[in-house]
């Protein structure tokens, strides 16, 4: 049975999560910047209106160019994932969901924040039990808790950028926008840790694709079946 190529779209959506991270890098050095600046406020030291305007446009346009690349990499990840789920599909009745939920799931409230992680989850122990049936020695790390990990960082990102939209998106005194500068930073930082761990893992899961891709196909059918009975 031959798997669907994957490996091009794992390589797309990596080379995504790396623009994203040096964005994410030029990004918080252009916020401490701007709490360098602030802080001169505070402290008596007057800021010209030209370089208050200099920062406020790095600041907007360093922000257009994250959600650019973030919207693209969104779509290229989830390109990776659903081919990924299609593909185990291809190797195994009963999973869990149908491969298309790999890519509804994360538009539909309340689903998104359970049900991509089951599927990655699957994706792992399943390949896993695939892997091990074989006789093909797990030498790819391909441990669940980095998925535990990825997914408890993509929930804490969402909450703290949502609660940054209601408190600071809209600010405009002094005190308030040295907050929303620091909120940014530290968001900035939980998200630059998340596109690492998400990077780890699509590289650890395409090695291991790429060894299922390489098994014999009566051999992966007759496990299909014992693993269904």
């Amino acid at each position: 049975m031959t798997l669907r190529p994957n490996l091009k779209r794992a390589q797309f959506a990596i080379t995504l999560i790396y623009i994203i991270l040096g964005i994410m890098c030029i990004f918080n050095i252009l916020l401490i910047l701007q709490f360098q600046l602030i802080q001169n406020s505070i402290n008596g030291v007057e800021i010209t209106e030209e370089v208050a305007l200099v920062n406020d446009n790095r600041i907007e346009l360093i922000q257009k160019v994250y959600y650019l690349f973030y919207f693209i990499s969104i779509i290229t990840f989830i390109l990776w994932f659903r081919r990924a789920y299609f593909n185990l599909h291809k190797l195994i009745d009963g999973l869990s969901f149908t491969e298309n939920w790999a890519a509804l799931c994360w538009f539909i409230p309340f689903i998104n924040l359970v049900r991509p992680y089951k599927i990655m989850k699957e994706l792992y122990s399943v390949s896993t039990v695939l892997l091990n049936k074989n006789g093909v020695s797990n030498n790819f790390n391909l441990n669940t808790y980095v998925v535990d990990i990825w997914w408890i960082l993509w929930i804490l990102v969402n909450i703290l950028s949502r609660i940054f939209d209601r408190l600071y998106k809209s600010a405009t005194e002094v005190n308030e926008i040295q907050m929303s500068t620091i909120f940014s930073f530290v968001i900035n930082t939980f998200m630059v840790i998340l596109s690492l761990v998400t990077i780890k893992m699509i590289s650890d899961y395409s090695k291991i694709e790429n060894s299922l891709q390489k098994m014999n196909d009566y051999t992966i059918e007759s496990i299909g079946q014992e693993l269904k009975d």
